[in-house]
């Protein structure tokens, strides 16, 4: 049987990425390979990547190139949320590690949602974790994903 079967996964967001959908485990026993609760983009039957989510966004995502005083509580609070967020993005890089066809596919997709390496840098997965979170919090999926997850966009 799949392993989205196994984990009783349950679809929260269709076309997160174009052919991908946004999944998180609702059953426990597959801790090795797809803990409860954890999020996944699932193309088929079995995930390609699997990580926690942790209910943070990233203040740069979507920003545009206007600066702040750096001396007001404003830049303190925003420089504060730039680093919480990458040390999550750095925390689940590892979940994203594949073949490099699954790699490329995963890139591409995020290029066709809008990713542009030469403007966001050549982290797919922060711009990733970025733009998933955020839809995440603008579908009110977060409390969701603490509490039973029923949803389907």
């Amino acid at each position: 049987m799949c392993l989205t079967c196994e984990v009783e996964g349950k679809i929260l967001v269709t076309n997160i990425l174009p052919g991908y959908f946004l999944e998180v485990a609702t059953k426990p026993g597959y801790e090795d390979q797809w803990p409860q609760g954890y999020l996944a983009l699932v193309r088929m039957n079995d995930p390609d990547y699997v990580w926690p989510f942790e209910p943070l966004l990233d203040p740069e995502y979507d920003e545009d190139d206007e600066k702040e005083e750096e001396d007001t509580p404003a830049a303190t609070e925003k420089a504060q949320a730039m680093m919480r967020f990458a040390v999550y993005s750095e925390s689940v890089q590892d979940n994203f590690v594949s073949d490099p066809m699954q790699a490329y596919r995963f890139v591409e997709a995020c290029k066709a949602a809008g990713y542009d390496p030469d403007r966001d840098g050549y982290n797919t997965v922060h711009w990733f974790l970025a733009y998933v979170n955020r839809k995440i919090f603008s579908l009110g999926l977060e409390k969701d994903l603490t509490g039973s997850i029923d949803m389907v966009k």
